[in-house]
């Protein structure tokens, strides 16, 4: 049950960052009326802010539900979020959101393929979900201040 512990902590602090990430008013400051995303760079940050928060808030509310003792379930849960983050980048055509997006999408799939291993029982890999997590967290930080 102890080799469990760093990985409860993990999913739980993760948790946190994504429900603050994700809690930016995204209309805040804005006055433009809604834009187009097929044009590059024509889509104002609160509409990118707003299509990113749309596609990444179902996948956080699935990964809080998940048992944070069960690396399974929370691999697959990074996995989903990864996709969501890529699905929204086909929304996004601001280049201040869309810069985020790679790199989360990324560091989501990397914490994915790490809870994979430690559900194949590799529990030494646990550690390497500091990186990703701090990215991630840093990440969402930089999306808060400019969906604010």
């Amino acid at each position: 049950m102890s080799s469990r512990l760093p990985l409860a902590l993990t999913a739980a602090a993760l948790g946190a960052v994504l429900l603050a990430g994700c809690t930016a008013d995204p209309t805040a400051g804005s006055t433009s009326a809604p834009q187009s995303t097929t044009a590059p760079d024509t889509q104002t940050t609160a509409d990118a802010c707003a299509a990113v928060e749309d596609a990444v808030t179902g996948a956080v509310d699935a990964f809080q539900k998940v048992d944070p003792t069960d690396p399974q379930a929370a691999a697959q849960a990074f996995d989903d979020l990864a996709s969501s983050l890529g699905t929204a980048a086909d929304a996004v055509s601001d280049s201040e959101v869309g810069a985020l997006l790679p790199r989360l999408q990324q560091d989501f799939a990397t914490a994915a393929e790490v809870m994979g291993a430690v559900a194949g029982g590799d529990l030494g890999r646990v550690g390497d979900l500091q990186a990703p997590t701090a990215d991630i967290q840093d990440a969402f930080g930089e999306f808060a201040a400019l969906c604010r």
